[in-house]
């Protein structure tokens, strides 16, 4: 239920409620004011009415100081942890249960046709025949609807009413037949069906006649057969249920997992940087000696300017952010960026994991020691009790083979794990659909995985040589001594050892693939989300599904939220520039954010799957966004009042925000040095940044959202419109060229870093390169121009295509080039 947003002050008026409450500290910092939800006021889009609206303490008021609360992490944690389960426990289920199951149903048929089968090719035999002639009658009777049907309706209604009723009498036809056959021509299989030896089932059939001797006959096959298949199965479950776990460890848990989905881009990792630079340095004798006369500058430099310098740099808010910042009727804009203050969002500490372009050396450890462990639990629980009840191996007279096994489980499995590394960004939109996996993905990881087993196999084989003689192997309980293998044992043990270590490799490899899979899962429902996993809200303090959409889109950056979810109050240049200028401040603080806070304070994976599932809910393309964006405008709609913003304002200027801010990171991350006019050329090595696949995709989840948001409004009933959305339409202009430009800022440094030529006579070379080299920033350049027509479209609908003059420079040129494609279609 939508909380009330108005509340009795006791004087016979009303004031708004803040839907945006976010929780505040209770203990009062120096010199700062802390307020309550009656202070935080909501505005309207009209000036006269907002002034009104207003209550006199407001202009004693501080500004509002908006912390991003808690609830938004226990979200992701909850909605991580539930899609986690279905991975986990799915197939060791399955192969617990569904086994026993089919067993169970072969011959229960199997005993319905003759109570005398026990065996099990009795069993198979006889329920195959039974399965395979009720199919065949169905066949018949359907065939035979369709050729006599006097028309398509009857045929249909026919078809439909023989659903259940066909198959059920031509079970009960196959049955009969079979029955008569067998009391003919029993003899014949009398030996391939009864079971030799079943004393335990003669003396029930002794003791027990009639209908309960024939039913306690039924229950004995089942159970026997069932309880079988399990003990079969359960050595496998287990097997796979530990590997799954150890799977799930490189995703979530308290072993230093290394996967994420990075939303923003990310700073190289400082180890590639230095041995870059040192590799760099030590290419001749003069660059080594100003790197070493550099070191010793930095050592003999006094102590107490570099703390000041480090106090200075984290006291900074951003070099263009906070210039370009006009003061407002808040007294201290700046002060929601103190990373030294306690009240505020940051903090002066850094975490404990920080977030680099490639995993830290510490998490590859921890999970090279628990892959290692896991090759071992699967070779001394899985693969040698299996051999050795096989009769395939005895490891108590010749431990090589045992050897060979083991260390080639334990270099697969962390083989396997190292060559996940290069796939630690989790690429949400592939694994989003199965329509778009790719086969030639599959056929790399297939490479990959017999590469794996090859090293593997070879490398275990030579080091068992180098152990055989002086070492010995813990098995069962005590120490065998390793002796020196003949070359028939060699051979063999590299035969059993590439094929376990192959079938862990699959286990591995389909393990990893079903959890991106379910963590890619889109179509979320935020509004069941939060009344699963938030319990106990009152009404006038609920956390809404657009509170969750607006922190966890914009990442935790408090001022940011401060920028979106602020009214106007008073709009001196026309509600439509304060709308602009507001989303310009919302941009730029969000870039800075990225560049300051995005390695150190990133967040876990379960923020950022959250981030792109709310996202895709409204920025996807498949099918499903349109019920979304009229959910949240009805909404907004219901909870409209005269004197609320709207709760679908802040919603869409989030989006806005995160797609300029993300633009104006990257031209800020990516920006080239430039002497008397030209470009001066880097290297690739020389970069200190890196652009995720996660950033493309959530830019155009969010330029497209913002402009479905804003074009669905337009065309909906007048009831469940909201009149200030229309006002944001040249900010999502504003933010998609941001993002834009972002986009070809990247692109440049790339090419000018490959010395690629861009000279081409019509001036697409740097297009031609996107397309050529860099094909995955074509969708988000795609995107930003379709969210622009989206939007142009809208504004020749309402008359106000004159909004498309105000544009100068390069901004101008692109609006241009869109609004003739919008015209000539």
């Amino acid at each position: 239920m939508v909380p009330p947003l108005l509340d009795n002050n006791g004087d016979g008026s009303t004031a708004t409620q803040s839907i945006y409450r976010f929780p505040m500290p209770s203990i009062k910092p120096p010199n700062t004011s802390i307020f309550n939800s009656g202070e935080i006021k909501n505005g309207m889009t009209n000036t006269t009415a907002n002034t009104a609206a207003l209550p006199s303490q407001r202009t004693v008021a501080p500004a509002a100081r908006y912390v991003c609360s808690p609830i938004t992490s226990d979200v992701a944690r909850y909605f991580l942890h539930r899609r986690i389960l279905l991975p986990t426990f799915a197939i060791p289920v399955t192969l617990l249960v569904i086994p026993p199951a089919i067993i169970s149903l072969l011959s229960t048929l199997a005993y319905l046709v003759s109570s005398d089968t026990h065996n099990l090719p009795g069993v198979i035999l006889l329920s195959s025949i039974l399965l395979t002639s009720t199919l065949a009658l169905v066949h018949m009777g359907n065939a035979a609807i369709r050729s006599h049907a006097p028309n398509k309706k009857e045929m249909e209604k026919a078809l439909l009413k023989s659903r259940y009723a066909l198959p059920f009498w031509s079970l009960v036809l196959s049955l009969m037949v079979m029955r008569m056959s067998l009391s003919v021509f029993g003899l014949a299989f009398h030996s391939l069906v009864q079971q030799s030896n079943n004393n335990h089932h003669t003396e029930i059939n002794n003791t027990s006649q009639g209908w309960f001797g024939w039913l306690l006959g039924l229950f004995y096959l089942n159970w026997t057969w069932s309880t079988t298949t399990i003990k079969l199965f359960l050595t496998p479950m287990v097997g796979w249920t530990f590997i799954s776990t150890a799977v799930i460890c490189r995703y979530v848990g308290p072993f230093s997992p290394y996967m994420r989905c990075s939303s923003v881009p990310l700073k190289i990792n400082p180890f590639d940087t230095i041995i870059t630079k040192i590799g760099k340095n030590c290419t001749s004798r003069e660059r080594f000696l100003d790197m070493i006369a550099n070191w010793l500058d930095v050592l003999a430099a006094p102590s107490s300017n570099s703390v000041a310098g480090v106090g200075k740099e984290r006291n900074k808010i951003g070099d263009t952010a906070i210039r370009n910042m006009k003061t407002s009727s808040q007294p201290n804009n700046d002060s929601t960026r103190q990373s030294d203050n306690n009240f505020g969002l940051r903090s002066d500490g850094l975490p404990a994991k920080a977030r680099y372009s490639r995993p830290g050396l510490f998490s590859i450890m921890v999970q090279v020691a628990l892959h290692g462990l896991t090759g071992h639990f699967f070779t001394h629980a899985i693969v040698l009790p299996l051999l050795e009840d096989g009769g395939m191996i005895d490891t108590s007279e010749n431990a090589v083979v045992a050897v060979v096994i083991l260390l080639s489980c334990i270099f697969g499995s962390v083989l396997e794990m190292l060559s996940s590394i290069q796939e630690a960004e989790v690429m949400f939109e592939r694994y989003s659909s199965f329509r778009k996996a790719s086969l030639n993905h599959v056929w790399t990881k297939l490479k990959r995985a017999v590469l794996i087993m090859a090293c593997a196999t070879i490398t275990s084989t030579l080091l068992s040589l180098v152990w055989a003689g002086v070492g010995v192997v813990f098995i069962h309980g005590h120490d065998v001594p390793i002796l020196s293998p003949s070359k028939s044992v060699l051979i063999y043990s590299a035969v059993i050892s590439s094929v376990s270590t192959g079938v862990l490799l699959a286990i591995m490899g389909i393990q990893d693939e079903f959890t991106r899979w379910a963590f890619c899962v889109p179509n979320i429902n935020p509004d069941l989300l939060l009344a699963k996993s938030v319990k106990g809200q009152n009404g006038k303090n609920t956390f809404l599904a657009e509170d969750l959409y607006i922190q966890c889109i914009l990442m935790g950056d408090g001022a940011t939220a401060e920028k979106v979810l602020s009214p106007i109050v008073a709009a001196s240049k026309g509600l439509q520039e304060e709308e602009l200028h507001r989303n310009e401040q919302a941009c730029l603080l969000f870039a800075n954010w990225v560049k300051q806070y995005s390695t150190t304070k990133p967040g876990s994976l379960s923020d950022d799957i959250l981030r792109m599932c709310l996202l895709q809910s409204i920025g996807g393309d498949d099918g499903t966004q349109e019920k979304t964006i009229i959910k949240r405008l009805h909404l907004s709609a219901a909870t409209s009042s005269p004197r609320v913003q709207p709760i679908i304002v802040p919603l869409v200027r989030s989006f806005i925000a995160f797609a300029g801010g993300l633009g104006e990171s990257m031209t800020e991350c990516f920006r080239q040095d430039r002497k008397d006019g030209k470009i001066i050329v880097r290297s690739k090595n020389s970069a200190s940044w890196m652009v995720p696949s996660g950033s493309l995709v959530a830019g155009k989840y969010a330029v497209l959202g913002a402009a479905r948001l804003i074009a669905t409004n337009t065309t909906i009933d007048d009831r469940y419109s909201t009149k200030h959305l229309s006002l944001l339409i040249p900010c999502v202009l504003q933010s998609a060229f941001k993002l834009r430009c972002g986009i070809f800022e990247y692109a440049l440094f790339e090419a000018n870093a490959s010395g690629a030529s861009l000279s081409t006579p019509d001036g697409s070379g740097l297009i031609k390169f996107i397309e050529a080299k860099y094909p995955a920033l074509m969708p988000l350049i795609t995107a930003c121009d379709d969210s622009a027509k989206m939007v142009i479209k809208r504004l020749y609908a309402s008359g106000d295509e004159k909004m498309l003059l105000r544009w100068k420079g390069e901004m101008k040129n692109w609006i241009v080039d869109m609004n003739s494609q919008v015209s000539g279609a």
